[in-house]
C-alpha cells in the first residue's frame, strides 16, 4: 500500500512539472511574451484614455475601434492574434500572472515620468 501511494505521489508531481513546461511553451501563432506586454501596457493606455473621453460626454464605437486598430498597427498584429494571444495567456494563468505583473510595472514607471 506504501508502495502504491508512494507510485501515486510521484506520478502526481511529474504530472505537475510537465503542465509548468507546458506553459513556458509558447506557439509559434502566438504573439511572444516580451511583445504581448508591451501591447498590454498599450491596450491599458488605450482603456485610460477611453475612460476619460467617456467622463467627457461618451465614446463612439468608431473612437474606441480607432484606438484599438492604432495599438494593433503599431505591432504589426491582427485583432484575431491578439484575442487568440490573450485567450492563450489567460489559459496559461501563472504566465498570464506573471506577465501582466510586469505591466503593472510598466504602467507605474510611465505614471511616475
Amino acid at each position: 500500500m506504501k508502495k502504491l501511494t508512494f507510485i501515486f505521489i510521484l506520478l502526481l508531481a511529474l504530472s505537475a512539472c510537465k503542465n509548468e513546461n507546458a506553459e513556458t511553451n509558447i506557439p509559434p501563432d502566438v504573439i511572444p511574451r516580451e511583445k504581448m506586454q508591451n501591447i498590454l501596457v498599450d491596450m491599458q493606455l488605450v482603456e485610460g484614455a477611453l475612460i476619460y473621453e467617456r467622463s467627457q460626454g461618451g465614446v463612439s464605437d468608431s473612437l474606441r475601434d480607432y484606438y484599438f486598430n492604432r495599438v494593433f498597427e503599431k505591432y504589426a498584429i491582427s485583432s484575431k492574434q491578439y484575442d487568440k494571444s490573450l485567450n492563450f495567456y489567460k489559459d496559461h494563468l501563472k504566465l498570464f500572472d506573471e506577465m501582466y505583473n510586469q505591466v503593472i510595472k510598466d504602467l507605474e514607471s510611465l505614471e511616475n515620468q
